[in-house]
């Protein structure tokens, strides 16, 4: 368990530096809301956007192996929960995906953003 653990807050830092390069600012990270938990939250161009991180360390990493219906239709409720505990309009955030996938053999990562994901 620990590896896990340590190989998702390594896929949370390396999705931090993601979004910092690509002109978001990170308004929370590890949020609890309820029983739930938001990964990242972050602004650009006006909108927030919630960020679910999947750190793996295979090639196989689709948004349908990442996520299943029990775990999106959590995140949308944490999604609403936020939104209405800070006064924000529901329909003007985006749930996206973030999948980092760990190469072993050459110490790389890659990122998958996936939009709109929940």
């Amino acid at each position: 368990m620990d590896k896990r653990k340590n190989l998702g807050q390594y896929g949370e830092s390396l999705a931090k530096e993601y979004l910092k390069r690509h002109d978001y600012q990170l308004i929370a990270a590890n949020c609890r809301v309820g029983h739930k938990e938001l990964d990242l939250i972050a602004s650009r161009l006006g909108k927030i956007i919630f960020f679910e991180v999947k750190t793996r360390r295979s090639e196989i990493a689709t948004p349908e192996d990442c996520l299943t219906k029990r775990q999106t239709n959590r995140l949308r409720s944490a999604r609403q929960a936020y939104c209405y505990k800070n006064r924000l309009d529901f329909e003007t955030v985006q749930g996206d995906l973030l999948i980092i996938i760990i190469e072993p053999q050459t110490a790389t990562a890659r990122i998958k953003h996936y939009a709109r994901a929940f």
